[in-house]
């Protein structure tokens, strides 16, 4: 694939799926979403401020509510400068899965935003996944984010990608869910307890750098699991 002088490309991909079932008054249902995108930015014009610091910004949340809960976050970002320019590389990948009983709501949400300077060459991808199901007094909830990003050049202008994406599932009557392989809701849909994962990896490579973490975790016994983070890199 060839890109142009000062030219971009961009693909979005969407796709729903629904199910449901009824029996008598019980009703089952479940519900997938994926979405998917793919931006690739291209410019030979010169960033409007030369000798700029390269930098990257992540923002991230992973939140899930519910009896047994999981809130997972893994975070890769590199950063390096020189004389030759700069370079900029993350992938994000957030999970929030929750499942409920006893009529209560499961809930998941997760979202993740990412910035960088003026970039000659930015390539990003996104990923937006959720899954829901009920099942009379039995809920499941699941949220998928993933970001990758790279970018070459570095410093002067802004360039940024957002994204976020959350799944709801209420109470109802009725429903037997696969999303985690089980034949039904109360089952806790594999899960067990409520656990808040966390793995970060970050390097900056340069004459001078900065990296600050702020990282917060935090978990409810039956009630949430929630991991939250904002990153900065620099280099220059």
């Amino acid at each position: 694939m060839t890109i142009s002088r000062n030219s971009s490309l961009s693909t979005h991909v969407s796709i729903d799926v629904s199910t449901s079932q009824g029996a008598n008054t019980e009703v089952a249902s479940a519900t997938t979403s994926l979405d998917v995108g793919l931006t690739i930015e291209r410019t030979n014009e010169p960033p409007p401020v030369i000798g700029e610091a390269a930098y990257l910004l992540i923002s991230t949340d992973a939140t899930a509510v519910g009896q047994d809960t999981l809130a997972l976050t893994d975070i890769e970002a590199l950063i390096a400068a020189g004389d030759w320019g700069s370079i900029i590389a993350a992938d994000i990948l957030l999970i929030a899965a929750a499942t409920a009983t006893n009529g209560d709501i499961a809930y998941s949400e997760t979202s993740a935003a990412i910035e960088t300077g003026y970039a000659s060459f930015l390539c990003i991808y996104t990923m937006e996944m959720t899954q829901t199901a009920r099942d009379g007094l039995s809920s499941i909830a699941v949220s998928t984010t993933g970001i990758g990003v790279l970018a070459v050049e570095g410093g002067g202008a802004s360039v940024g990608e957002t994204v976020s994406t959350n799944a709801v599932s209420s109470s109802d009557d009725g429903i037997g869910s696969e999303l985690f392989g089980q034949s039904s809701c109360d089952t806790n849909g594999g899960l067990e307890g409520n656990l808040a994962i966390a793995e970060i990896y970050a390097r900056a490579v340069a004459c001078d750098t900065l990296i600050e973490i702020d990282l917060n975790v935090l978990t409810l016994e039956d009630q949430l699991s929630i991991v939250a983070s904002q990153i900065i890199l620099v280099a220059g």
